[in-house]
């Protein structure tokens, strides 16, 4: 005769519902938990006990249970202490644990209503609810159920029930944790149900069935627990009947075994009733989660809002955060210099005429392209006309601008340099600490503030032994020849710069010799400078 499969194998067994929506004791099939956890027969054995146990004290399923999840290393100290503590809370979250144990709850629902993530759902469980205890999550409640072993093994045992069985036969009583029997009951479910329940059922119906009583599903339950932990029902093939204990959980009229009370509709419509108070508990906390969810949205909102005001091209946007405003500002200043780099500016001179716009490019002409920009840029840098931070910034000058801007100053003697013969050097208490002036006028304003330039970048550059390969790579990449020579004590540097000084001059068509400093033309201006710096022409 073929078995009649059960209907637990034509539906889902966790239970499904969307997110708020409570637990009821119909769902949970909280008489039936009611009636496990009620049940008084001591008869389980303590798999840790310790010095203050009575030597040989049987547990209850409900102190069996509990047990468990005090000794999972997944229980914090603070759990641990909440459960010791409160019974009440204790026993409703042990109640919940079993559900998860029989795969009846999904890992997918929490049950706090603090919870955040939004790959689980919140549930209200108002006849587990006791208490103000958190009931945390399924996949922890999962995690902490499997993380429980047998006192003096490291791993659990095999949790499939003929290993289980086995296990027990030889000797090892118990021979599984309570938790890791039940994860392989209900993977087995279908062939425990052949072996040891009557009326068709299989193990997950026990949890499912609204048909059968929840006090005799309660006993079966019962009855396989104690069978795979504390003494196996003795079968055909076994001889050794005398050493077998005594079910307590069994039906006498079936040698032992569970029966099952069959209940119809009206009967069972009695069972699992959900109190007003429950109800009242539900929509409050349905409230309370929805209150949290609409706070969270809200502060979610604000933060878009403040990051996409950072973002944004207009610091006024943003809100009065801290932070905000210089967010923007960085913001701003990056596309300001990008803008820079893309579009240098280009500074022009307004006393610059056609003229002088031709004799410019005619000195820089054969210098290489990067050079020649700093040059134009330095030469409009030391126009007076120009701010002075664009004059200070400019760091080093170099020979070729000094002659622009003399070229600029006299543009009727372009082809002649004005003599510092007649240069009358500030008096010694004008002069700093240490101060070498370099053989160039200071009278005019433009030659004066351009050796205030030099003086600075002299000030900021420490002087330093230099080795071979550092003065050729500074003499390849400095712009003016001439910046570092009152501050440099080598013959050959000297040298070098001499012959740039005559090159120059040269090109400007002034005598000059190398014993000194270039005589003065005759048909040359000579320039006097009185101490009130005021230029006059001789």
């Amino acid at each position: 005769m073929s078995r009649r499969p059960s209907p637990s194998s034509r539906k889902v067994i966790p239970i499904k519902r969307v997110e708020c929506e409570p637990l009821t004791r119909c769902d949970l099939q909280y008489d039936l938990l009611r009636n496990i956890f009620s049940d008084t027969h001591a008869v389980f054995t303590n798999p840790w006990p310790t010095s203050s146990d009575t030597p040989g004290a049987k547990l209850t399923f409900r102190n069996l249970y509990i047990k468990t999840i005090l000794n999972s290393t997944k229980a914090t100290k603070a759990f641990r202490e909440k459960l010791s503590e409160l019974d009440i809370f204790a026993e409703d979250f042990a109640m919940l644990a079993l559900l998860v144990n029989v795969g009846r709850i999904n890992t997918t629902m929490s049950f706090f209503p603090e919870m955040k993530t939004a790959i689980r759902s919140y549930h209200p469980v108002p006849a587990l609810q006791r208490s103000s205890g958190n009931l945390q999550d399924a996949p922890r409640i999962k995690h902490m159920l499997k993380a429980v072993t047998v006192e003096g093994e490291s791993t659990p045992p095999s949790s499939i029930p003929a290993d289980i069985l086995t296990r027990l036969n030889s000797g090892h009583v118990p021979p599984t944790t309570v938790s890791n029997l039940i994860f392989g009951l209900a993977n087995h479910s279908s062939s425990i149900g052949h072996l040891h329940l009557p009326d068709d059922v299989d193990f997950i119906d026990l949890f499912m069935r609204t048909d059968l009583s929840s006090e005799s599903r309660a006993r079966a339950f019962l009855w396989l627990c104690f069978n795979y932990l504390e003494s196996a029902a003795p079968s055909k093939e076994d001889d050794y009947d005398n050493d077998v204990i005594a079910n307590p959980f069994g039906d006498p009229r079936r040698d032992g075994k569970p029966s099952f009370v069959h209940l119809g509709p009206e009967e069972a419509a009695l069972e699992n009733v959900d109190p007003p108070s429950e109800i009242q508990l539900a929509e409050k906390l349905i409230k309370q989660r929805t209150g949290l969810v609409q706070a969270q949205q809200s502060k979610d909102k604000d933060k878009q809002t403040v990051a996409s005001s950072a973002s944004g091209s207009v610091i006024g946007d943003a809100d009065d955060t801290p932070g905000s405003v210089g967010e923007e500002i960085g913001a701003l200043s990056q596309a300001k210099g990008k803008r820079k780099r893309e579009n240098p500016p280009t500074v022009k001179n307004p006393r610059t005429t056609t003229k002088e716009k031709k004799s410019t490019p005619a000195v820089t002409d054969k210098m290489p392209k990067g050079r020649k920009q700093k040059a134009t840029k330095n030469a409009a840098a030391i126009d007076p006309n120009v701010p002075v931070e664009d004059a200070t910034t400019s760091g080093r000058g170099n020979t070729r601008r000094r002659v622009m801007n003399i070229q600029n100053q006299y543009p009727h003697h372009q082809s002649q340099v004005p003599s510092s013969s007649d240069h009358q050097f500030p008096a010694e208490s004008e002069r700093g600490p240490n101060h070498r002036y370099a053989p160039y006028q200071r009278g005019h304003t433009s030659l004066r503030q351009t050796s205030d330039i030099y003086q600075t970048a002299r000030s900021r550059r420490p002087v330093q032994p230099r080795s071979f390969l550092q003065h050729a790579w500074l003499k390849v990449t400095t712009v003016d020849p001439l910046i570092d020579s009152d501050d440099d004590d080598d013959e050959h540097a000297r040298h070098e710069y001499m012959q740039r000084l005559r090159v120059v001059a040269g090109i400007l068509g002034t005598p000059f010799s190398d014993a000194g400093q270039p005589p003065p033309s005759p048909q040359q201006p000579t320039i006097q400078s009185d101490p009130n710096h005021q230029t006059q022409y001789v």
